[in-house]
């Protein structure tokens, strides 16, 4: 039995317009009638994430618990309690700021349900962020502004999403071998490369609650479709990928939905795996 339903919100829970499939709602509603905990699971921060899971709101489904900054912060909803969270200090977040001013591409620092600042925008990342976060942008050679806050992860952006995976592969050659040891290195939305504090990603964000809800690992679902959800895929009980799922990740799932994001993969997953006439329901 099936007992908990971990999903990434970016092109799996959510459409590409960033909108809930209708399908998605019908099944979270028939995962809490029947018990069954649904937790978005995402690099987003919570306000972000809660912004946008409005509709889902609306309708009377307010998850309990969400999953945020890639597995780094746990949240307990209706009160808002952060249950479980880590960071990284200053000086790493420094030096993935040094690194994009290098390479002249764009720099996220996402501090812990707080603002998300941003440093040299440009239209590309303008058009995408639109109704997916607010941001701030600042200026300036450091991040001496953020000396005390509790800083969640650090993300690099550029259009040519090679050249950010030549970059992750090469942080030793580039003098920033420290990044490569001290955090954990992810890519996702063919447009970023993330630097999140060691040992954080959506699986161990999964496992915490798991064992917080006191639900074996065996008895959870992870549903993604790119590289930062491999970890939510390998290490629940069930890993699902959407139709549309990264090639590098597609071999980690034991399930490819027929379905793609703004189908809506929800009602597959719930008909397939959680339906109560379904064997392992």
């Amino acid at each position: 039995m099936y007992r908990l339903v971990a999903s990434d919100m970016d092109e799996t829970f959510l459409a590409r317009d960033h909108s809930i499939p209708a399908e998605n709602l019908r099944a979270v509603r028939s995962m809490e009638t029947n018990g069954i905990e649904f937790v978005p699971a995402s690099g987003r921060g919570f306000d972000s994430i809660m912004m946008t899971l409005a509709p889902l709101v609306d309708a009377g489904l307010v998850p309990e618990y969400v999953i945020s900054y890639n597995g780094g912060c746990i949240t307990h909803v209706p009160d808002e309690e952060v249950v479980y969270s880590r960071t990284m200090p200053l000086e790493l977040a420094e030096e993935a700021f040094e690194l994009s001013r290098e390479l002249k591409m764009l720099f996220h620092v996402y501090v812990l349900n707080g603002p998300v600042w941003l440093h040299d925008m440009n239209e590309s990342e303008r058009r995408f962020l639109e109704g997916r976060m607010l941001v701030s942008e600042f200026e300036g050679n450091d991040l001496g502004f953020l000396k005390g806050q509790p800083i969640a992860k650090c993300l690099i952006q550029s259009d040519d999403f090679e050249r950010l995976h030549e970059v992750g592969d090469t942080l030793d050659e580039l003098g920033h071998g420290r990044l490569a040891s001290e955090t954990e290195v992810v890519y996702s939305s063919d447009r970023y490369i993330e630097f999140c504090p060691k040992g954080v990603d959506k699986g161990s964000g999964l496992a915490r609650l798991a064992d917080l809800l006191d639900i074996p690992m065996d008895e959870t679902i992870g549903c993604g479709d790119s590289f930062n959800d491999l970890t939510l895929i390998q290490d629940a009980g069930l890993g699902v990928g959407t139709a549309g799922v990264t090639p590098d990740v597609r071999p980690s799932c034991d399930y490819v939905c027929a379905a793609d994001c703004d189908e809506g993969i929800m009602g597959e997953v719930f008909e397939r795996f959680l339906a109560p006439d379904h064997p392992r329901a």
